[in-house]
């Protein structure tokens, strides 16, 4: 999975981000074993199979939004408001873009399909 490298390179930044990383993919897990058993055992996608295909993508897209796009509102509402709000300057994992919209992939081809690699 082309996740392990994305893995390697968030254990280089730091602990908090493996945290991040490894939550994300158990969360993905525990999502994808139910909603291929759901599809598995109705043949095919099934009304309570897209809801957890929904709620496991709106698992995964908080992170990518925090990191990414934070510190782009906070100094956007500084600009328009004159306020002084403290951006976090964060770090961007390295590579979260491509392991989130990966993770997310696969949930939706275990969506369709119902089979888990």
């Amino acid at each position: 999975m082309a996740g392990r490298g994305v893995a390697i390179l968030l254990w280089l930044l730091g602990p908090k981000y493996l945290l991040l990383i490894g939550l994300s993919i158990i969360v993905n897990y525990l999502v994808d074993t139910r909603i291929s058993r759901l599809v598995m055992a109705a043949e095919g996608p099934t009304r309570h199979s897209k809801m957890l295909l929904l709620i496991g993508i709106l698992l995964n897209v908080p992170g990518l939004v925090y990191f990414k796009y934070t510190d782009f509102v906070i100094e956007t509402l500084n600009t328009l408001t004159g306020s002084q709000l403290a951006s976090f300057n964060l770090l961007l994992p390295l590579g979260i873009s491509f392991f989130t919209f990966t993770q997310i992939a696969y949930l939706v081809d275990c969506g369709r399909s119902g089979v888990s690699d």
